[in-house]
């Protein structure tokens, strides 16, 4: 729809992002049955970087993928969030993908938050991210970096990896793990 959004968007329908960057409000839009597939630093559907608010938007069985151009930041509603996403009704189904390259961060909302992510919104997703060091992934979030996080959103979890490895806690404590479906 645009490159950079420093007003507002309200109550638009696309099968594309609607913006690369955030400045302003982006509300009730919905980006339903497309395929995205991310260049540069951030892919998201809403978005690619958050600096605004984001509210009660919806992603509907989309794709979102990171991995082909192997993409740092991979989020369903936007890659990297510094702003606020919030609303009840924000909601996020289909496929999120991120690159498997070292260094990456891939969520169902968001890939790396350090804003705010309120309410209790939606993720229905399969996800698949690097298990690389270095790289994260969730199906809320992939990293959240001092941001503020809800627990009252709900997830479907439909991991597609299974791996081993270690939990480091307060940088020197180490616990050994296995995920399995």
């Amino acid at each position: 729809v645009c490159n950079t959004i420093n007003g507002s968007i309200v109550d638009i329908k696309v099968n594309a992002p609607v913006c690369n960057t955030n400045n302003g409000t982006i509300s009730s839009c919905t980006v339903s049955s497309c395929t995205i597939t991310g260049s540069g630093d951030y892919a998201g559907a809403i978005c690619g970087r958050n600096m605004g608010t984001i509210e009660d938007c919806t992603v509907s069985n989309c794709t979102i993928d990171g991995s082909t151009n192997n993409v740092m930041y991979t989020g369903g509603i936007c890659g990297y969030n510094e702003g606020t996403i919030s609303g009840s009704n924000t909601e996020v189904t289909g496929t999120v993908t991120g690159s498997t390259s070292n260094q990456t961060y891939t969520g169902g909302y968001c890939a790396y938050n350090t804003g705010t992510i309120s309410d209790s919104g939606s993720v229905d997703i399969t996800l698949s991210g690097s298990s690389e060091a270095n790289s994260y992934y969730g199906y809320v979030i992939g990293y959240n970096d001092g941001g503020t996080v809800s627990t009252d959103i709900t997830t479907t979890a439909q991991e597609t990896k299974i791996d081993t490895g270690t939990i480091t806690v307060n940088s020197s404590k180490y616990f050994p793990f296995t995920l399995e479906r």
